[in-house]
């Protein structure tokens, strides 16, 4: 693993990738640029990142799970799922969906959870262990029957060591029904076990379908983030996504016990009736994935929900306000679609005007999104891409290659959170200095060390958002690098 983080290290002033990309300047002046990372990835049905900035990717017509370098776009398959199914069925009932990371993964819990479904209509969640290249050790810790169609199986890893797991229902009565999870998002613990906090939890009865219940009155809820518990006014708030039956798709924020609606309610509410809850928006986007973007990097986009659409029309921004409500919707429009999108806030996400679908959206910790996106026509192809701010984005790469070592030092992780660790290939003869200087030229920090010094840590929790030079001085030499906090 230290390896792996040592090696994500960037180079101010080179290109970025040999791939195609395009830009565009949003309302304040953010230029944000469309950057394909991989192509050929399968269908691609979940995207998630792992502390150190590799990406994890599910191919629900394949069965395999695939680990993506951001920098040169170099995908590796980390497991492969036998299917019940057939992949050239364009139903593709049944294949592999979610996934989800411990929140732990890079501190001593390298676990990854997988939930597939079977063309007999079974949802099995597995927990792999993660063992440098592949996942091993499977566990099977939650099969449930008679889930009624492969989608909205989506999960989330939350911050008190739980997983939710949403479940599609369509057009039944099952949302409103204890006896089953269809409709429902759910919460389990890691071994997969209810967990007894949940509002219906039965002692008498702990493996019961109730038991397992977070929320009801869903359709086919395919979004699900939890944000930061260090937000400001909202710790920890989950937010989900949900496709409506043709129109009424949702935005909602979703707490233990309550009813979402469906099957008899759809549309925007201010109001609940019978108990049940408003959502916060409603579009017509058929809306996918999302994530938090927590960044400044973008600013147009901080503190917003970022959502993929099925509908070919690119990525949707939801502003999020200090109470946990969305800004940009207009109550006075249709109650299907009551979202107020000005062009900074449906992004075209396409290269050349291809039609994807846009799967699902991970927020990298230096501000960059990664989006991946399916072609269904007849090309039928996936890919990644990431949309980046260059002005704050140094490339992760060059020349589709990695960057490994910077003139006789090695350090990481990059991006790096609290702390940026420092070795030296080889001991300095005299005392030394490390500095990280801003890309103005002026020091932000400094210390000394002796010559038996040869491994530092430097603390950066205190720096703003950015890019920074590292500056590694003794008596006869400089060697410099860039990083981004």
């Amino acid at each position: 693993m230290v390896r792996a983080i040592l090696c994500v290290v960037i180079a101010v002033g080179f290109s970025i990738s040999a791939f195609a990309q395009r830009s565009i300047t949003l309302s304040k002046g953010t230029v944000v640029t469309f950057r394909t990372v991989a192509e050929d990835i399968g269908y691609p049905a979940s995207l998630t990142q792992e502390p150190n900035g590799m990406l994890w990717l599910t191919d629900r017509a394949t069965g395999r799970v695939l680990r993506v370098d951001p920098g040169t776009g170099a995908a590796t398959t980390v497991l492969e799922v036998k299917l019940t199914s057939d992949p050239n069925d364009p139903t593709i009932r049944g294949g592999v969906y979610g996934l989800a990371l411990h929140p732990a993964f890079a501190n001593g819990m390298p676990y990854v959870f997988v939930s597939t479904t079977t063309a007999d209509d079974r949802l099995i969640i597995e927990k792999y262990r993660f063992s440098g290249d592949r996942l091993v050790n499977p566990v099977v810790i939650y099969v449930t029957n008679g889930v009624p169609h492969s989608l909205g199986l989506t999960m989330e890893a939350l911050a008190d060591n739980t997983l939710l797991v949403s479940v599609a229902s369509f057009d039944t009565q099952d949302p409103i029904r204890l006896d089953n999870v269809n409709g429902k998002i759910i919460r389990m613990t890691f071994e997969g076990e209810a967990v007894t906090s949940n509002p219906m939890f039965d002692a008498n009865n702990p493996h019961s379908a109730r038991s397992y219940i977070y929320s009801t009155g869903h359709r086919n809820p395919l979004g699900l983030v939890q944000l930061p518990v260090t937000h400001a006014t909202i710790p920890g708030a989950v937010f989900s996504s949900e496709c409506g039956p043709r129109s009424f798709d949702e935005i909602n924020r979703i707490e233990p016990g309550r009813n979402y609606g469906w099957l008899n309610v759809a549309g925007y509410c201010t109001t609940a009736t019978q108990g049940l809850a408003c959502p916060l928006a409603t579009m017509n986007q058929a809306p996918s994935g999302m994530a938090y973007y927590p960044s400044s990097a973008i600013p147009e986009w901080t503190n917003s929900l970022l959502l993929g659409t099925l509908r070919g029309e690119g990525m949707v921004v939801a502003e999020l306000n200090p109470a946990g409500t969305i800004s940009n919707i207009n109550t006075e429009n249709p109650v299907d679609d009551v979202m107020e999108l000005s062009s900074d806030q449906l992004v075209d996400l396409s290269l050349q005007g291809e039609l994807e679908k846009v799967i699902d959206v991970t927020v990298a910790s230096d501000g960059r999104i990664y989006v991946a996106l399916f072609e269904s026509s007849d090309a039928k192809r996936g890919r990644i891409i990431a949309l980046e701010n260059l002005a704050v984005h140094g490339p992760l790469s060059v020349d589709g290659e990695e960057l490994a070592t910077s003139n006789g030092f090695h350090f990481g992780p990059n991006p790096v959170n609290d702390v940026l660790n420092v070795s030296l290939d080889r001991p300095f003869a005299t005392s030394w200095s490390a500095t990280i200087v801003d890309l103005n030229g002026a020091t932000v920090s400094s210390a000394q060390f002796t010559s038996a010094s040869t491994q530092i840590s430097l603390l950066t929790a205190d720096l703003a958002p950015g890019a920074y030079m590292l500056v590694v001085k003794d008596a006869s030499q400089i060697m410099t690098t860039t990083f981004i906090r």
